[in-house]
């Protein structure tokens, strides 16, 4: 294997990983009802099932992102979820969600990474 790749491979588990924990805390978050997440969903009136079905979603992310074969399942669905929560953030004004945002785009950018590189190896 090639030094490359190899670094190529860590990389991918290591964004993985972030990506993965991110998620499961969001999730977590979400099924216990942080009051944020409460007042998130209450204010598009999606309160209490809205939060649930996204905390199942969070769950299954995470969980795809953590097997090999399912990663790039779950990269995407975390792409798209993330895009969610920012576009939520940023028209409903959530500026006092400063914490939230930041494991936002962090996963965010997990998930975009894990996509770039799964498409280089694919290419080889």
């Amino acid at each position: 294997m090639e030094a490359k790749e190899i670094l190529y491979s860590r990389l991918e588990v290591l964004l993985a990983a972030i990506a993965a924990l991110i998620f499961v805390n969001l999730a977590v978050n979400h099924i216990y009802g942080h009051p944020d997440f409460v007042d998130l969903y209450s204010s598009i009136n999606l309160e209490p099932f809205g939060r649930y079905i996204m905390a199942g979603l969070l769950l299954l992310s995470g969980a795809s992102l953590i097997l090999q074969k399912y990663r790039k399942y779950g990269a995407w669905l975390g792409l798209i979820l993330m895009a969610i929560f920012m576009i939520f953030h940023f028209t409903l004004s959530l500026s006092s969600y400063q914490n939230l945002l930041t494991k936002i785009i962090i996963a965010f950018l997990c998930c975009i990474g894990l996509l770039m590189i799964m498409k280089k190896n694919t290419k080889k």
